[in-house]
């Protein structure tokens, strides 16, 4: 079976290499999320970066762009991390900002972000194609030097919350506190807000939206079940989403199913198999 799996290398390496890139990456940029209590707003952020890519479509549309692929790849790549930065500053976690206007703004930019999404798109059916396919996922990279890019994006944010996992775990879960030990809550903030949005946007412009959830999400939670304590969480949980991911990969190509979603399939068959067996630790 692995045999198999490693025959079909060549034709599908970008694939693969961007598929488990992010099973590290996206894990780790979710215990930050559910340490924040803000899956909600991820499933923004998330819908935002769908956004960037129908606004992108929209323009060359409207305005006939007549682009190289390379270079209409790279401005793409653009909006789509600038509409996820400005949903993560929108839904910013500021200090003294009431909760309320923090879940209405997360609301707003969930509901028109996917509205959006497809009135743009209304009339042009390949760039609604192309949006209904990042929202199902399809783990298809154009060329090798995308999964360089997502490699190096992927080290700098793993690197940053491995070192300050600390602070971050602090500012998270007790911001009071952090600030009486000196920290700047608002710079953490705004800093934890922006890596996660560049995290989503750079994602899921390549990998869709249900591959880049769910690897963000179940990883976690089957950390949780295996660990006694935050810190093994965030060691656990990319071990984990690469992990899984890999085996799903291998499955999938078994069985003849797609990758993501075979992957997220078998991660959520994972997740729930552990809460039954444990259902008093949960």
């Amino acid at each position: 079976m692995i045999s198999d799996f490693l025959d079909t290398w060549s034709l599908f390496k970008e694939s693969y290499l961007l598929g488990w890139t992010f099973s590290i990456l996206l894990p780790l940029i979710g215990v930050i999320v559910i340490l924040r209590r803000q899956v909600f707003v991820a499933v923004a952020i998330s819908q935002s970066a769908v956004l960037g890519m129908a606004f992108f479509q929209f323009l060359v549309v409207a305005f006939q762009f007549h682009e190289d692929h390379h270079e209409a790849n790279l401005i793409q790549e653009a909006v789509v991390l600038a509409f996820s930065l400005l949903a993560s500053i929108l839904c910013l976690r500021l200090p003294g900002r009431p909760f309320e206007q923090r879940e209405i703004a997360t609301v707003l930019v969930l509901i028109l972000s996917t509205a959006f999404s497809y009135v743009l798109l209304a009339d042009t059916p390949i760039g609604l194609k192309e949006v209904n396919d990042r929202i199902s996922s399809s783990l298809i990279s154009s060329d090798m030097s995308e999964v360089w890019i997502s490699a190096a994006i992927s080290s700098i944010l793993i690197l940053w919350i491995f070192k300050y996992h600390r602070e971050i775990y602090l500012i998270c879960v007790e911001p009071v506190t952090a600030k009486m030990m000196g920290l700047s809550v608002l710079v953490w903030e705004i800093l934890i807000s922006m890596s996660i949005g560049v995290g989503l946007g750079w994602s899921i412009h390549l990998a869709g939206w249900l591959f880049v959830f769910g690897t963000m999400i179940i990883p976690v939670y089957i950390s949780i079940h295996l660990s006694t304590s935050m810190t093994q969480v965030f060691t656990l949980a990319p071990l984990l989403g690469l992990l899984l991911n890999m085996v799903g990969f291998v499955l999938s190509h078994k069985f003849d199913y797609p990758y993501s979603q075979f992957s997220i399939a078998f991660m959520g068959s994972v997740l729930l198999l552990l809460k039954l067996l444990f259902k008093k630790r949960c």
